[in-house]
């Protein structure tokens, strides 16, 4: 019993030194998480990445709204030698000279659906003729309304905005998706320091145990009790648990330093990690999982992105040196004086209308080969995205029973430690009334140490995989909700 209470002491003391500091950040695995998603290096350039995405597509929906610019010349000098061509057909060389000033205020709006582009504009312009003893006029449009529409031509805007929506839908998706990503390398760094915290306590206990032994072990050889071999044994078993030590503690050094850069911890604060007391209860059939992955997953998204790409191309070869046409359309008013009241009276009507054409006659095929390898190239996209998502439902098939299996292989590896840490206990009490030798307590005590080991790996196996299927699937299983993010950047 005084052996049994010594061990229980240098345990707690073990215990103490690693983890139970007053001033350490206790974290368990949920406090990891959280507290990566607001400061975690990966995080934040996942964050800045989504940012970018959002604020090109603020960019590109802000084209599509009403543009109002105002525009001008003040002032605008010209002095040159012109020919001006006379009424009997001969030329003179004429010095021209003026000075013009023009503003004008433009409100447009760009047609998305049809290509084409509406507006109405109001301006204002003078001209000072030097050479005419220092003339000038004022000319004004007070209202011009207009309309240029493209015919039979490739309708880029369309194409772009849908295309616009669908990039941002996936950067939401792609940004969820790093987040969990984030979740997954965080949940193995916090384990990792986990393992080493528990693999320096298990040391510390099995140097404290070894020493007593080698003591007890030297006492009993120096009565004639046992061998000298048994005793070489148990000193060396004391000298290689010391070994294990050093090298646990520079593990554990290592780990909690790896820990606290992906938490953008400081350096100087301890951290001592407490693994989630229970798993998820969460039946994944791998038919719900793969339903959720085609629901939310960005690839799914990012097929249909690059299909409509591919289809984008093929309408832009079948347009590209085809006929076209382009209408351009505007009514207005209009008038000329001297002075500006005098501009904006009695404005007289001003129409314009024109229709531009072009015609290819010869292409020796340009055409027709042009949408014939935009059509192969989407087919080979096709075979491409088919396979690709063969893999992706493979992944996720894997996932889902990887996870399945670890399940199950926590409770088994769960159990077995328990078990294996009561036959140690079982061993070393039967080793002190020198029940069963010594070879017999040192393999309790590797099966004690390597049953605790695989059940924190296992521990470390399972959460990682659940996250790895959550950033597979972009849904939350425990909670039965797809995983969104905030998205609101500008707060």
């Amino acid at each position: 019993m005084r052996l049994l209470s010594l061990a229980v002491c240098l345990l707690a003391i073990a215990v103490s030194a690693v983890s139970a500091q007053t001033d350490s950040l206790t974290l368990t695995l949920d406090e990891a998480l959280r507290l990566a998603h607001r400061q975690s290096p990966s995080v934040k350039i996942a964050r800045s990445n989504f940012e970018v995405a959002y604020w090109s597509y603020r960019s590109l929906q802000a084209d599509y709204l009403p543009q109002l610019s105002l525009t001008g010349a003040v002032p605008g000098l010209q002095r040159e030698i012109t020919q001006v061509e006379q009424p009997d057909g001969s030329i003179l060389f004429q010095q021209k000279s003026q000075l013009f000033s023009n503003i004008s205020l433009e409100l447009s709006q760009q047609l998305s659906l049809t290509g084409g582009t509406i507006y109405a504009r109001s301006g204002l312009r003078r001209i000072d003729l030097f050479d005419r003893g220092n003339t000038y006029f004022w000319s004004s449009t007070p209202l011009e309304i207009g309309l240029t529409q493209p015919l039979f031509k490739h309708n880029s805007m369309s194409w772009a905005r849908e295309l616009a929506e669908l990039q941002f839908q996936l950067s939401q998706k792609r940004y969820a998706e790093a987040l969990e990503d984030a979740a997954a390398d965080i949940t193995e760094q916090f384990f990792a320091s986990y393992i080493s915290q528990m693999n320096v306590a298990n040391a510390n206990f099995n140097v404290g145990v070894n020493d007593t032994l080698y003591r007890l072990s030297k006492g009993r050889y120096e009565v004639g009790k046992i061998a000298e071999n048994d005793l070489l044994q148990s000193e060396l078993k004391l000298m290689e648990s010391r070994t294990q030590l050093t090298s646990a503690l520079i593990d554990y050094e290592l780990a909690e330093r790896n820990l606290k850069i992906a938490l953008d911890l400081s350096p100087q604060q301890p951290v001592r990690v407490v693994p989630p007391a229970k798993v998820p209860e969460a039946v994944i059939e791998p038919a719900v999982a793969l339903e959720k992955a085609r629901l939310y997953r960005s690839d799914v998204l990012n097929f249909n992105v690059r299909t409509t790409e591919a289809e984008r191309r093929i309408a832009e070869a079948e347009y590209g040196d085809n006929f076209g046409a382009t209408i351009s359309a505007s009514v207005g008013f209009n008038q000329t004086a001297r002075t500006i009241p005098d501009v904006y009276r009695s404005p007289l009507d001003r129409e314009q209308f024109n229709i531009s054409f072009e015609i290819p006659l010869i292409q020796w095929g340009k055409t027709h080969a042009a949408v014939e390898a935009a059509k192969a190239e989407k087919r080979a996209l096709e075979e491409s995205i088919r396979l690709e998502e063969g893999a992706f439902e493979k992944d996720v098939y894997y996932q889902v029973m990887r996870f399945q299996q670890l399940s199950v292989q926590v409770q088994l590896s769960a159990k077995s430690d328990t078990i294996a840490q009561r036959r140690f206990e079982v061993a070393k009490n039967r080793y002190l009334i020198g029940k069963i030798d010594l070879n017999d307590l040192f393999v309790a005590q590797n099966e004690k140490d390597g049953a605790r080991r695989n059940y924190i790996q296992t521990l470390r196996d399972y959460w990682v995989a659940y996250y790895r299927l959550r950033r597979l699937t972009l849904f939350d299983f425990e909670r039965n909700t797809p995983l969104l993010p905030d998205f609101n950047v500008e707060s």
